[in-house]
């Protein structure tokens, strides 16, 4: 628990004052509460439950569905828990993912998440999904149903490399006829590491913003997703970039997120990421504050300057629009009108650091050297 609530003061620690975990538990309500109450210091969170997937799962951490009822049941059960939203994964059957989405609906709960691979894309779309992450289901409209790809680790983002710039726009073009956000999280995409560079590569400063405990669960990662995978993971960057900058183009509106381990830190990589794509630093921080805002039928409530907001708000020591580099340069974070000044917060990121060299020495041979 005390890894939980010190990846949320960090998130705050490099500005983030509201994150949804589309990743979340039974620990997220305890440490939201905990935030509420002052207790810890973090951002607002939205939460979902653990991930709905279809059977066999794709994923060891998700809960497989083959029933529909029975899924209907599990959403119902999230939102009376206090869960903002559903988080769907990548081998869903069609009847269970109508059931997911009507049950939800009851609610008017969003469905977020993986486009899963034995549905068409547009129809997840028609159903209404709330937000694509990780650019799923791109991949599969790209490939088509010759490519024969199946709901595996190996396959199931290896339809990106079947993206022409024709495609590209295509997609672009249907995506932006339904109300749905895109999270394109580009960088746990660009940190997927080659066989080679997972023995040869460290990203030290990454490293030193990253509890320890999590690079158990990287490893975890390597097991799982296979060297020929992230080999072709890497190969499609560009298609990445291209899809971003077309998405934007046709107006699908976009969203920041990391789903990494040094996640505060992460965004600045993301943002980054998105002005490579081509977007302006504007549009890049419109899709890290309004945007999430009206994700979550939340403007004038967080997400933009105006009276009656929440007082949410970075102060930095150099202009973002001109380069987006800036948003890391912070003088300040004022959250939820409670002002961290640049010395609390070099304070708290030292005492993160102290703990997580004692924690490098308990983790011992797991954790990447500096």
């Amino acid at each position: 628990s005390s890894a939980a609530s010190d990846v949320y003061k960090r998130q705050v620690l490099f500005g983030v004052t509201t994150t949804r975990d589309t990743w979340g538990g039974p620990q997220n309500l305890k440490q939201r509460e905990r935030i509420r109450e002052s207790e810890i210091l973090g951002p607002r969170i939205y939460s979902s439950k653990l991930a709905m997937d279809g059977e066999p799962r794709l994923h060891p951490a998700t809960i497989p569905f083959a029933d529909p009822g029975v899924a209907a049941d599990y959403v119902r059960q999230t939102v009376a828990e206090g869960y903002d939203m559903i988080k769907i994964y990548s081998t869903l059957q069609q009847p269970v993912f109508d059931a997911i989405i009507d049950a939800a609906a009851e609610s008017d709960t969003p469905v977020v998440g993986h486009v899963p691979m034995p549905i068409d894309f547009e129809y997840v779309l028609q159903r209404g999904l709330r937000s694509v992450e990780h650019l799923s289901g791109f991949g599969m409209y790209c490939a088509g149903p010759e490519a024969g790809l199946q709901p595996t680790m190996d396959d199931v983002y290896q339809g990106l490399n079947f993206c022409t710039p024709e495609k590209v726009a295509s997609v672009a073009a249907m995506v932006a006829k339904y109300p749905v956000w895109v999270d394109p999280t580009l960088i746990v995409q660009d940190n997927v590491k080659s066989e080679w560079d997972r023995y040869t590569t460290v990203d030290v400063v990454e490293t030193s913003h990253t509890p320890p405990i999590l690079f158990l669960f990287a490893e975890y990662l390597f097991d799982i997703f296979k060297p020929r995978a992230r080999a072709e993971l890497n190969a499609s960057r560009k298609v990445r970039l291209a899809l971003v900058k077309a998405l934007s183009d046709a107006d699908v509106p976009l969203l920041i997120g990391t789903d990494t381990m040094a996640s505060g830190y992460n965004v600045h990589q993301e943002l980054a990421l998105f002005v490579e794509a081509g977007l302006t630093p504007y549009q890049t921080l419109e899709a890290a504050t309004a945007e999430p805002a009206r994700y979550f039928g939340k403007e004038g409530e967080f997400g933009t300057i105006v009276e009656g907001s929440s007082a949410d708000l970075l102060l930095l020591d150099a202009n973002p629009l001109e380069d987006i580099g800036n948003a890391g340069k912070i003088a300040g974070v004022m959250l939820r009108g409670q002002w961290l000044s640049r010395e609390r917060i070099q304070q708290e990121r030292d005492n993160l650091q102290t703990e997580y060299a004692a924690d490098r020495v308990l983790a011992g041979s797991m954790v990447p050297a500096d």
